[in-house]
């Protein structure tokens, strides 16, 4: 795992990522005034035990055509974001991420995290903002939020495709409290959900 603490940054360019392993960040770590930027690389097949199985931010990201694949995490199966972070993703594949597979909960992590649930397939998002231009998100997989999980966030989405994600409870694709989604064109399809196949809204919205 490559941490960055405050005022360092790092760029990617045609970088692989893979089969990498953490407590939370399973590739990348992003810490308070870092940044990551990683332009044409892959992160694939990433873990991480608690939060964001390929990245986990507090910084800022900037992904250009970037894929995130088979990455895994109890919350923000591909990328975890927190406490003021930004992200913008350009062009980017978010596919067959998970938050817990089959549904499995681990008490003890769980209660390192507290929180109960697995949340965010390849997205969450916690008192942060994340930008999707032209991206692809798809096939992910969570009991809340399949493609995505927000709480007291904000994610705008533009000309994005969100098509076959999963949620074993709420929210095929976005999942989202006291926070709110904005799409602009592109679409969101085949969610599936117990509640909200396309998507959950407690005290906040899509638009």
């Amino acid at each position: 795992m490559t941490v960055l603490t405050e005022n360092q940054f790092a760029v990617l360019r045609n970088a692989a990522l893979r089969r990498n392993r953490a407590g939370a960040g399973g590739a990348v770590f992003v810490g308070p005034g870092a940044s990551l930027t990683a332009d044409g690389s892959v992160f694939q097949a990433n873990e991480a035990k608690h939060k964001g199985g390929a990245i986990v931010a507090v910084g800022d990201v900037t992904l250009q055509k970037t894929d995130l694949t088979a990455n895994r995490a109890y919350l923000g199966g591909a990328l975890a974001l927190q406490a003021g972070a930004n992200a913008t993703l350009d062009g980017c594949r978010l596919v067959e991420n998970v938050c817990a597979p089959d549904g499995v909960v681990d008490a003890a992590v769980a209660a390192a995290v507290s929180v109960t649930t697995p949340q965010g397939g390849a997205l969450f998002v916690e008192r942060a903002s994340a930008r999707l231009d032209g991206c692809t998100v798809e096939r992910n997989r969570a009991v809340i939020g399949g493609a995505a999980m927000l709480d007291l966030s904000e994610l705008t989405s533009t000309a994005s495709t969100f098509d076959a994600n999963e949620a074993t409870r709420q929210g095929g694709a976005f999942f989202g409290r006291f926070s709110t989604v904005r799409l602009t064109g592109g679409s969101v399809v085949n969610g599936r959900a117990t509640s909200g196949g396309a998507a959950f809204a407690y005290k906040g919205g899509v638009e």
